[in-house]
């Protein structure tokens, strides 16, 4: 008698299961030193299954990415829709500082190296699939802003973004004491920026 098959629903379930404990093991031994053995082990499932989920654990990897830009991306978008008393140009700036001492993100910057590594791996498709996302979303969050995509370019946006990510990737070459400064002169910039002034 042949295994019954999974629901859409199970096999969902299965999925988000892979990522979640996935992220976890990431988080615990870094993007290298984690082996799809040990995912599969958090997560309690034949090594077999993670293959029907993901070809590698580059793929895996790259979807763990996805999700990063995916949730900064949508919190963006609702900060922009929210009501508040604060101008969002302070909103704004604040909450990008704030993306940059995230865990998720802390995970990403202490680990900037490896995924260098994934990601000079992957093909030029899954790098545009990624690439088109958040600049998608970044004209849909000008967008919803009322700012003129003429004038500030998501693709600015999105460059601007990467430079602070990579500021905070390279701490170690700074002068440790003017790092924070450097940092809000840049972010003030990307603010001005987009608000024009």
């Amino acid at each position: 008698m042949s295994p019954r098959s999974l629901t859409q629903q199970e096999k969902d379930q299965q999925f988000n299961k892979i990522i979640a404990k996935g992220k976890e093991v990431l988080a615990r031994y870094g993007l290298q030193k984690t082996s799809v053995e040990d995912i599969v082990k958090a997560a309690g499932i034949a090594k077999g299954t993670f293959y029907v989920h993901f070809r590698s654990k580059e793929e895996f990897v790259l979807r763990v990415l996805y999700d990063f830009h995916e949730s900064y991306l949508l919190k963006a978008e609702r900060l922009v829709t929210e009501h508040s008393r604060l101008p969002l140009k302070e909103r704004l700036r604040d909450f990008i500082k704030n993306m940059f001492t995230n865990p998720d993100t802390m995970f990403f910057l202490q680990n900037h190296e490896e995924l260098s590594v994934v990601l000079s791996n992957t093909t030029h498709e899954q790098k545009t699939s990624i690439e088109n996302y958040e600049l998608t979303m970044y004209a849909r969050i000008l967008d919803i802003a009322g700012i003129d995509q003429r004038i500030v370019k998501p693709e600015i946006v999105h460059n601007y973004i990467h430079i602070l990510y990579f500021g905070y990737c390279y701490k170690d070459i700074m002068l440790r004491e003017y790092l924070d400064e450097t940092i809000d002169i840049l972010l003030d910039g990307f603010i001005n920026y987009i608000f024009r002034e």
